[in-house]
C-alpha cells in the first residue's frame, strides 16, 4: 500500500489538492451567496426605511398643509361673511351658528343682527326664529325677573311664540294654536314663580313617545307623587327654573344644544366662549371641504 502512494505520490498529490480547491469553492459559494442574501435583505429594509421615511414626509407636509389652511381661515374669519357651500355645513355647525346668531343680537343689544337668513344651509336659519329665541330665552326673561305680572307675561309670551309657530304649523287653526300657546305660557310663568317645574294639563303637553322629547320631573298635586313628562318644552321649562334660582348649574340638565348655551351665556355674558367654538368648528370643516371636495 505503502509503495502503491509512493509510485502514485504525485497523482494522489494533485487530486488532494483538487479536493481541496473544491471544498474551499463551495465554502466560498457559500459565503458569497450568504453575503449576497444578507446584501438582498439589507437592500428591502433601506428601501422600506426610504418608503416610511417618504410617507412619513408627505404625511406631515400634507398635516402642514391643513393647519395652515385652517390657520388662515381662522385670521380671516368674518361672521358676516361665511362660505355657504351646501358641503361645508352639517347639522351641529347649523345648530351652532344659529344660537351664535340670538347671542350676539343679545350681547350688541340690537335684535335687528337677527336678519340673517340661509335657508338653503338649514331652514330654520330664519329671522323669524332667531327674534323668537332672543325675545323669549333673554328679553321676557329678565321681564319675569323684574316682576312682570302674570297676565302681561301671557300676553307678551303668546305673542313671541305664536310668530314662529305659525310658519311652522301653518294657519289652518288658529284659535287651537292660540290655546295650545297660552297654556304654554302658563307653564312657563307658574315654574318660573315656584322655582321648580310646573305642569298644567299634563294630558295636552305631556308626550307619551318618551322618545321624542327631553322630560321634566314635576309633582303631581292630585296624586302627591313626583312625575316624568315628556315635552318639546322642557329645555325652556328647566331653562327658567335654572334662571329663578339664580343657578348655572341648572343648565346642565338641558339637552337641546342652543337652550343649553343660552342658559350658560345668561349667566356669564361672555360671548367669546361661543364664537371662539363655531369659529374652530366652521374652520376644521370648510378647510377639509377645499382639500376633499365633495361637490
Amino acid at each position: 500500500m505503502l509503495e502503491a502512494f509512493t509510485r502514485n505520490k504525485k497523482i494522489w498529490l494533485i487530486a488532494i489538492f483538487v479536493i481541496i480547491i473544491l471544498v474551499s469553492l463551495f465554502v466560498a459559494g457559500g459565503y458569497y451567496s450568504e453575503r449576497e442574501d444578507l446584501t438582498a435583505d439589507e437592500q428591502v429594509v433601506i428601501k422600506e426605511e426610504a418608503i416610511a421615511e417618504e410617507t412619513f414626509d408627505t404625511e406631515e407636509r400634507f398635516q402642514q398643509t391643513i393647519n395652515t389652511e385652517k390657520e388662515k381661515c381662522m385670521l380671516d374669519f368674518d361672521l358676516n361673511n361665511l362660505d355657504f357651500t351646501k358641503s361645508t355645513w352639517n347639522s351641529e355647525l347649523s345648530t351652532m351658528l344659529k344660537g351664535l346668531l340670538v347671542m350676539r343680537a343679545v350681547d350688541q343689544k340690537n335684535r335687528d343682527l337677527c336678519n340673517y337668513e340661509k335657508r338653503e344651509i338649514d331652514s330654520e336659519l330664519r329671522k323669524e326664529r332667531c327674534e323668537e329665541n332672543y325675545n323669549f330665552f333673554f328679553i321676557l326673561t329678565d321681564k319675569l325677573k323684574s316682576g312682570l305680572d302674570y297676565q302681561q307675561y301671557i300676553k307678551e309670551c303668546r305673542d313671541v311664540l305664536l310668530v314662529y309657530t305659525l310658519i311652522i304649523d301653518g294657519t289652518e287653526d288658529i284659535d287651537a294654536i292660540r290655546q295650545a300657546t297660552e297654556l304654554e305660557c302658563a307653564i312657563f310663568y307658574q315654574s318660573f314663580q315656584d322655582k321648580t317645574p310646573v305642569i298644567i294639563e299634563p294630558e295636552k303637553i305631556c308626550d307619551k313617545d318618551s322618545t321624542k322629547h327631553d322630560s321634566v320631573d314635576y309633582f303631581d298635586p292630585q296624586t302627591k307623587q313626583i312625575k316624568f313628562c315628556f315635552t318639546e318644552i322642557a329645555d325652556k321649562i328647566k331653562f327658567l327654573v335654572a334662571v329663578a334660582n339664580n343657578n348655572s348649574t341648572g343648565c346642565l340638565n338641558i339637552k337641546k344644544t342652543r337652550a343649553l348655551q343660552y342658559c350658560q351665556y345668561y349667566f356669564n355674558k361672555d360671548l367669546a366662549p361661543f364664537y371662539n367654538k363655531f369659529k374652530e368648528s366652521y374652520c376644521h370643516s370648510k378647510t377639509h371641504n377645499n382639500l376633499f371636495p365633495l361637490e
